[in-house]
Order: C-alpha cells, then sequence, then structure tokens
C-alpha cells in the first residue's frame, strides 16, 4: 500500500495484535477501525510528539485548527483504492477525517495522528505513565522556546473543545472556597420546589411569567418571579449546573448577601434586555439563566486564572445506551471558556434580533453578564475604599 498523498510505501506498525498503517515520510496513517485508535500512543514517538507540541506553542489556535480538525480532499483508500469520503468522528464530535466507503478504514494527516494519542488516553498504569512523559517533554520545549508553562491538558483541550471531545458544559473548577454555598443551594432548591408546583398549576406560568406587555402595564415583579420558573425539566438542570459550578465560588468571595443582591441584579437587567428585544410581547420568558450569566460575568472578573474542569469521556460510547466511561479530566482557562461563551451569545442574539423567533433569551444573557461585570466592579472599588 502506498501513502495517498506522498505515494511512499506505508509500513505496518502492530501492538496489542492491532495494527495500523503509516507513512514514515510525512507520517499521516491509516487505521482500520476506531478501537485501532489506541495503539497510536505506541507509534507517537518523542519525535512525532515534539512536532506536535512545538506547533502548539508556536501558533495560535486558530491558525491550526483546519489542519488539525479538517479532512483532506479527494483521498482514495490505500487498502482498496475506493474513494474516502469526510467522516464526523462517531458522527458527533465535528472532528474531520477521511473514511473509506467500502472498507471502513480511517486515514488521519500528521497532526491528527499524535493529537488523537493524547486525546484518547485511559485512566491505565500505561497510559498514565505515557501521558506524564508527553507532560514532560512539553515543559522542555515550553521552557526551550520562553513560553508559559501550563499543563499540556490545557493545551490539548481548547482543541478537544472545539471538536466536540468535551461536554459543553464544565463539571468544577480549581478555585478552593471555604464556606458552605447556601445561598446557591437554597436558589436550586428553590427553582426544583417551583418546577414541581408549575407542573401541578399550570396558571403559575401565565401569572409569574416575564410577559412583555404585561411589565409595560406596570407588572414589574415579574422581572423578579421569571427567573424562578423553567421552561422544561432539561432547562432546569442545565442552569442549575450552570449555577452550581459558578455560583458556589462567587458566594464563597461575596457572601450570601451581596451574592444574592448580585442574582437579583443580574435577574432584573437581563429581564429588562428581554423586554426590550423581544418582538413577540405576548410570549412568556422564564428561566435564571440571565441571573447565572452576572454570576459568569462576576466569575470572570473575580477569577480569570482560574481552570475549568472537564471530563473527557469514551467517544464511541456516546451514542450508546450503555453507562459512559470517563477516561480522563481535563482543565480549561475559564477566561477562554467564558469569553467563548459570550462571543457565541452575542453572534446568536444578533442574528435573532429582527426576527420573531422565540427560543433561547441570548440578550438577556448579555445584559446579565454585563450586570455581573457591573457589580463586581462596583464592589471591589468600595472594598478597596
Amino acid at each position: 500500500m502506498n501513502c495517498p498523498k506522498c505515494s511512499n510505501e506505508l509500513e505496518i506498525f502492530s501492538r496489542s495484535g492491532k495494527e495500523i498503517y503509516v507513512c514514515p515520510f510525512c507520517l499521516s496513517g491509516l487505521v482500520p477501525d476506531e478501537s485501532s485508535i489506541k495503539i497510536l500512543k505506541h507509534f507517537c514517538n518523542e519525535e512525532i510528539m515534539s512536532h506536535l507540541i512545538s506547533t502548539l506553542l508556536d501558533d495560535s489556535l486558530f491558525d491550526n485548527t483546519k489542519t488539525m480538525l479538517s479532512a483532506e480532499e479527494n483521498l482514495a483508500c490505500p487498502k482498496c483504492k475506493s474513494y474516502m469520503q469526510h467522516y464526523d468522528f462517531n458522527k458527533k464530535i465535528r472532528f474531520y477525517v477521511n473514511k473509506c466507503i467500502n472498507c471502513g478504514s480511517i486515514w488521519l494527516n500528521q497532526m491528527q495522528m499524535p493529537l488523537l494519542s493524547v486525546a484518547f488516553v485511559e485512566n491505565t498504569p500505561e497510559d498514565l505513565n505515557f501521558k506524564k512523559t508527553i507532560n514532560n517533554l512539553y515543559e522542555i520545549l515550553a521552557k526551550r522556546k520562553a513560553k508559559k508553562i501550563r499543563s499540556l491538558d490545557e493545551i490539548i483541550a481548547p482543541f478537544a473543545a472545539m471538536t466536540g471531545l468535551l461536554p459543553a458544559i464544565p463539571v468544577g473548577d480549581n478555585v478552593l472556597t471555604k464556606t458552605k454555598p447556601i445561598a446557591t443551594r437554597s436558589i436550586i432548591i428553590a427553582c426544583a420546589i417551583i418546577f414541581v408546583l408549575q407542573i401541578a398549576f399550570k396558571e403559575i406560568l401565565t401569572s409569574f411569567g416575564l410577559y412583555a406587555d404585561k411589565v409595560a402595564h406596570g407588572e414589574w415583579y415579574r422581572l423578579i418571579t421569571y427567573a424562578f420558573l423553567h421552561g422544561g425539566i432539561f432547562h432546569l438542570l442545565g442552569n442549575m449546573f450552570f449555577l452550581r459550578i459558578f455560583g458556589r465560588t462567587v458566594e464563597d468571595e461575596l457572601g450570601w448577601k451581596r451574592y444574592l443582591s448580585l442574582f437579583a441584579l443580574g435577574t432584573v437587567v437581563s429581564g429588562i434586555f428581554v423586554v426590550a428585544t423581544i418582538t413577540k410581547k405576548d410570549i412568556p420568558c422564564v428561566g435564571a439563566s440571565g441571573a447565572i450569566s452576572a454570576i459568569i460575568g462576576a466569575y470572570l472578573i473575580l477569577f480569570p486564572k482560574s481552570k475549568l474542569k472537564f471530563d473527557v469521556y469514551q467517544p464511541l460510547a456516546i451514542l450508546l445506551p450503555i453507562p459512559i466511561r470517563k477516561i480522563a479530566t481535563v482543565q480549561i482557562s475559564s477566561m477562554y471558556y467564558i469569553l467563548l461563551w459570550i462571543i457565541m451569545n452575542i453572534f446568536f442574539g444578533m442574528l435573532q434580533s429582527g426576527t420573531k423567533a422565540v427560543g433561547i433569551a441570548y440578550w438577556g444573557h448579555i445584559g446579565g453578564f454585563i450586570a455581573g461585570i457591573i457589580f463586581i466592579e462596583v464592589y471591589k472599588n468600595l472594598k478597596q475604599g
């Protein structure tokens, strides 16, 4: 078999009863199936990993994204000569490779090979030792290039997050707290109880939801009450998950009284933004996401150097009706994550503006976020004074 890129003969690399075909010149490779990805860590030696790490250290994330995440054009399968089409790994995570329409073999370019070797390590002694070796290599190269030393997880994680290897929701952060998040837990309990009441009494939504036309007629209390209502169980769970992650840390810093003031301010300002931007004035807006956005804005100012933790799960199990197995936990700078989140809200908010679409209140998120930043800036000035 010959390399479809540089026409050189492919060599067989085997380990643990599986084998891949690699080009010794361009370091691309043919993987017979997804299960063979696991042996990439045995193939990707120090020289190959050094090239990957040097590229990550030298260039920006977006300079490398296309090479790492994109598939090649017009490639023929070196194994059976059939056409290879773009393949979204697991049809979910937007990591595009080339896959043969006949034999199912997967072609990986020279950047995808080492990236996947790190992204798919498991919690076995052998894999953890491999990861430790790569971390040591990264630290050596970073010092040599006079770059700030971070964990290899943090270097790899943005690529994994962009391709979907990581879930969109963090599971925690690395900030140590000193107090119990009483206010955060109380809000979560209140929202859960009210959601049950919503199911039992349908009129709660119409009585306390945020209707722009009713607020305009003086029912200002709706600018607070709507935050404790939710449109469904997943809406509730998603909001409460974010509140738990960011709320406990912010509450520990502010204390429960100022924290509740922040929550209330975010709720009101978010509601005002919704009332000002929504087209359909007779459609209710519900949910605590505006207040949570204020907490996220506060978190960004208070803890710009913190790290958010993400669990990486076995990708091939995501769509299967079996328990998903965690294979690693990585950390990403909270600043990267939050800025990407607010940019996304601004982008979709602009797309939504002027339309009659009713869905996520993006401008409410933006309003709450701004309110949270202003609140913390005032708090910091008063604290210093």
